[in-house]
């Protein structure tokens, strides 16, 4: 069974199973970094907006038919657990004035994502790009992104430089920078309901590890106070100069993915061969496509007060 045949079948199920004949679509759809996944959306006739329900993580090549029918009822509850009432408000997305506010800044890979680029506004910063998205809350949908696209800047009326402009200035005054270590990234990672006993106490092994080595390489974690594209903070330069003076010393930036980065002092790195090869490793083997940044180490000066590409 292949993904779109796995998702055909949900959509035959849903179709039986929900009243009043929504429509009910299969979406292929391009994510950051090249990643495709295939999501299906429901909605009614008297609906404007419909959530986007992604099945990648349920399917496998040998699923078994009862294990489809128990997901399709999964998929179902899910639904009907966050299905919009009515019709959603999103005049505020078609008035730039409404939007602007909305407007924040992200850094993706530049190489991997080539084809994406051509239909967004983005910019160069060193080897990765800067592009912008819009927030939105919703009662259905909690805290959601929406990417801006070269189309929603014609419909604004709008360029590319008003658009950063804005979005620089939203950056600064309202990402709360985070920092902490990775132990305490991982104990609040332990606190998450969703895993078993098993995976928390593995979680906390690692937190004594972490405060072990921490005495000899102190690494720090910097994202923002959502957790959510954090690692655009690299962009904020004079936050990461006043870094530099509580370390008393320039630092190398590791990008651990989209979402954070983590910040080594630099009299603490003997060789930035091995901070090259440690987040090659982590991009290989721990970090999802979909959330990798890049494969450079970037360091602060605290003399030039900038952001320059180590390796």
């Amino acid at each position: 069974m292949t993904i779109s045949e796995f998702a055909d079948r949900i959509i035959v199920y849903l179709r039986d199973e929900l009243d009043g004949n929504p429509k009910i679509s299969r979406r292929e759809v391009i994510k950051n970094n090249g990643v495709e996944r295939t999501g299906i959306t429901i909605i009614y006739p008297d609906e404007n907006v419909s959530p986007n329900i992604y099945l990648d993580d349920y399917f496998y090549e040998d699923i078994s038919d009862e294990e489809v029918s128990d997901i399709a009822k999964r998929v179902k509850s899910f639904y009907l657990k966050c299905r919009p009432n009515g019709k959603v408000d999103v005049s505020f997305y078609l008035n730039y004035n409404e939007a602007k506010d909305k407007i924040q800044l992200k850094v993706v890979n530049k190489d991997m994502n080539k084809d994406l680029l051509e239909d967004i506004p983005h910019y160069d910063f060193l080897d990765m790009q800067v592009v912008a998205y819009c927030k939105v809350s919703q009662d259905f949908i909690g805290q959601g992104t929406i990417l801006v696209r070269n189309d929603h800047l014609n419909r604004w009326g709008i360029d590319a430089e008003r658009l950063f402009s804005d979005a620089f200035i939203n950056f600064l005054n309202e990402e709360e920078p985070q920092l902490m270590s990775i132990a305490e990234l991982l104990e609040m990672m332990a606190d998450d309901e969703k895993l078993t006993k098993e995976q928390r106490m593995a979680i906390l092994e690692d937190v004594i590890k972490m405060r072990e080595m921490y005495s000899t390489l102190p690494m720090h974690v910097l994202t923002n106070k959502t957790k959510i594209f954090g690692a655009s903070l690299i962009l904020n330069e004079d936050y990461l100069y006043n870094l530099s003076k509580s370390f008393k010393s320039d630092f190398y930036i590791l990008p651990s993915s989209i979402h954070e980065l983590i910040l080594i002092p630099s009299e603490f790195v003997s060789s930035v061969w091995e901070l090259k090869d440690m987040v090659k490793t982590v991009n290989e083997t721990a970090v999802v496509q979909e959330e990798l940044l890049s494969d450079s180490v970037y360091l602060f000066s605290k003399s030039d007060r900038k952001v320059m590409i180590a390796m």
